[in-house]
Formats: structure tokens, sequence, C-alpha cells
């Protein structure tokens, strides 16, 4: 509930002893839980009304579904400032670059050196085993 949000974002306030630049949404919800999604919306709202969070973001939002929080959000007076998406040379999201874009919204870049691939440290000869942070 949007309570419960404003509890969670107070909590690690008091936790961190400073304020909080930004509540953000790790994934949208519409594709497996859309019953949740405007109760998830109002969390940001209502974390942004009360003060507790100087922005909200999204992450790992595509292009429709950051056109309708922001929409949504918009609507509600509290600004969408940011969505994180996975971007680097080899994993381009200019949709997403895009969308965000025409929204207003500022692209965040996450894992810009796809997953320690443009490190350097791997060649053709030696590739990682697994997903590497």
């Amino acid at each position: 509930s949007p309570g419960q949000f404003v509890s969670a974002a107070e909590a690690s306030k008091r936790r961190l002893k400073g304020s909080l630049a930004i509540g953000q949404l790790h994934w949208p919800v519409s594709n497996y839980a859309p019953w949740q999604e405007r109760a998830l919306w109002e969390g940001l709202v209502a974390m942004y009304e009360k003060g507790v969070v100087k922005e909200v973001g999204v992450s790992n939002y595509g292009p429709k579904s950051v056109n309708r929080i922001q929409r949504y959000l918009s609507s509600k007076g509290t600004p969408l400032a940011s969505n994180q998406v996975q971007y680097s040379l080899l994993s381009r999201r200019d949709d997403c670059k895009e969308a965000n874009d025409e929204c207003g919204v500022s692209t965040i870049a996450y894992s810009p050196l796809c997953l320690g691939l443009l490190t350097g440290r791997y060649n053709e000869s030696y590739l990682p085993k697994s997903a590497v942070r």
C-alpha cells in the first residue's frame, strides 16, 4: 500500500541518517501482476507528496510502460525523474532512451560495461563462465 512505501522510505531515512534522493520501482509488474500496478505507482506518489524522497523513478521500464507511468504520475503532480535500464555499447536500448527523452525522464544506465565484457578483461579465448558484474 502507499502507506507501506512511506513507512519503508522513512525507515531507510532513519537508518541512513539523511535524506533519500530517489525512490525507485525496480521492475514493472504489468506483465505478471497488473492488478498491483496502480498501488505501486500510488506508493511513489505518496513518498513524493510526503517529502520522504526528493524524486521518484523506475527501472527496467520499456517505452510503452514509461509513457504510461509518466502520464499517470504527472496527473497526480508527481514528476518521473528517471528510468534505469541496461545500456552499453553492446546492449543499447535506444528505444528506451528515446521514450525517456520524449517524456523528460533521465536515463540511468546500469551495466555500462556490459557485465564486464567491455572491461578489456575478456577476449575470444577467455570468456566469463557466467554473468559478471
